[in-house]
């Protein structure tokens, strides 16, 4: 799968890896998946008063109005080993349906009227290595129901096509719930 090789650019050197990018919803999906825990990081039951093999899971029961999504766009291998991930992650726009990730009883009430889709306003873009580098932001304007974006580079602003909005060197979006 797709998301396996996020999976692998997270636990190696990234830049053996080539091919296909990687969704944003396979991000998601990967998140939400069980792991089964190590056993150097085992589960400790309180009944028996040992270490268990065991899995975790993320899960999501309420949505937030803004919705933050932080990229893991370092991977630290070791004390010294460190590494920048700077696989594309197609991040959509428009239209991030989150219905699929919420689990409990907010899931049965969802209808198409309050169904959770997000459209992403601004991201925060990290451009060098895991020890320098230097930040950027991508605003989606704010005057009236504008299409156009704009660029923040240290003091100077400039608007950007929207094409250049998604790149791989972004790092955490920012996304409004449609229904607010």
């Amino acid at each position: 799968k797709d998301h396996m090789l996020y999976r692998k650019a997270v636990k190696t050197d990234s830049s053996e890896i080539s091919g296909k990018d990687i969704k944003l919803k396979e991000c998601l999906q990967l998140f939400t998946e069980p792991e089964l825990l190590p056993k150097d990081n085992a589960w400790y039951c309180p009944q028996c008063k040992e270490h268990r093999e065991a899995t975790k899971q993320m899960s999501v029961w309420r949505l937030p109005h803004v919705l933050i999504i932080h990229l893991k766009r370092f991977s630290f291998h070791n004390f010294i080993w460190r590494d920048k991930i700077d696989k594309l992650v197609k991040i959509p726009l428009r239209g991030l349906d989150m219905t699929p990730y919420i689990l409990g009883e907010a899931a049965n009430q969802i209808t198409p009227d309050t169904a959770p889709i997000y459209d992403l306003y601004a991201s925060v873009n990290h451009y060098g290595n895991v020890y320098l580098g230097h930040y950027t932001a991508s605003i989606k304007s704010p005057v009236g129901d504008s299409t156009e974006w704009l660029f923040y580079d240290d003091q100077s602003v400039t608007k950007i096509p929207q094409k250049n909005v998604v790149t791989k060197d972004c790092y955490v979006l920012f996304y409004r719930r449609r229904d607010i």
